[in-house]
């Protein structure tokens, strides 16, 4: 494994169809991802769902996120 994470980030105004190939992206990868929602100003709520689901799905593979 490589120590350089893979980097997602998320828009402005996320939705849940920016972040529902999250977690394929999460199975695809070999490293750590990190998700960088900085400037994230309004968020939905199947979108903040998604993510945490991916947080979890990622903790399965022992992988950070």
């Amino acid at each position: 494994m490589t120590d350089t994470p893979a980097a997602i980030t998320l828009d402005a105004t996320t939705r849940i169809a920016e972040v529902a190939a999250l977690k394929e992206t999460c199975d695809g990868i070999v490293t750590d991802l990190v998700v960088d929602a900085s400037s994230v100003e309004a968020i939905d709520a199947a979108a903040l769902q998604c993510l945490v689901a991916v947080g979890r799905h990622c903790t399965k593979m022992a992988r950070t996120c």
